[in-house]
């Protein structure tokens, strides 16, 4: 991986769990946060002001639906990976989340070594991508 930093979003309607990630962020040498979104409509905006490498967002938010925004982000930049991180289980949910253009799906469950694990993949993904 190059020496610059994997620019990250956040979206997600509750304020702890936004905060929460930020510190987790902040705490990574590899990574820097770039914005945040509270609802669906917001992180649309804020992915296409900031084009984050990856996007750690929720499934479940006001104003537009995790699902809407996502197509609405990848259509306008395909190049953004996306991390639904949700406590969403519904398999055909998931599945529409991923048919939409989300990268990868993580429960809200999962460890901070599983979460920074997944950013750095799918970040090296685009950088791969981009070769």
């Amino acid at each position: 991986m190059s020496q610059t930093s994997l620019r990250i979003v956040i979206a997600d309607d509750h304020d702890l769990l936004r905060m929460g990630l930020t510190i987790f962020i902040e705490y990574q040498e590899s990574m820097v946060l770039v914005g945040e979104a509270q609802d669906g409509a917001e992180i649309v905006v804020v992915a296409a002001k900031t084009v984050p490498d990856v996007l750690l967002m929720d499934l479940n938010m006001p104003l537009l639906d995790g699902v809407s925004a996502i197509r609405q982000i990848k259509q306008a930049n395909p190049s953004i990976q996306i991390i639904v991180l949700t406590v969403e289980s519904d398999p055909a949910r998931i599945q529409a989340t991923l048919d939409a253009g989300a990268t990868l799906y993580l429960s809200k469950n999962s460890s901070t070594t599983e979460l920074a694990e997944a950013i750095q993949a799918v970040g090296m993904r685009d950088e791969q991508a981009s070769r």
